[in-house]
């Protein structure tokens, strides 16, 4: 179960723009996503916006994944950057 996820300021500024009743369905549709693993089932303007966020979700939980994994692995010239 995760903790935490990238969410983006554009996000929430767009997300807001919309009726409180279809901002809510995206927010408990990513919120449910992204900590439940539940795939939301959605239509009309509440999918178009969460279609749109969904890459960043999925590169989030991929990275928080690897992460876990110990991060790159030895020899992988990511592993041997300097900041």
């Amino acid at each position: 179960m995760r903790d935490y996820f990238t969410f983006y300021r554009s996000y929430y500024e767009s997300i807001q723009e919309l009726q409180e009743e279809s901002s809510l369905i995206i927010y408990e549709a990513i919120m449910n996503h992204m900590f439940n693993d539940v795939e939301p089932t959605l239509t009309g303007i509440p999918k178009m916006i969460y279609n749109l966020i969904k890459p960043t979700l999925l590169k989030s939980k991929k990275l928080s994944e690897n992460g876990k994994k110990g991060g790159a692995p030895k020899g992988n010239r990511n592993a041997s950057k300097e900041t």
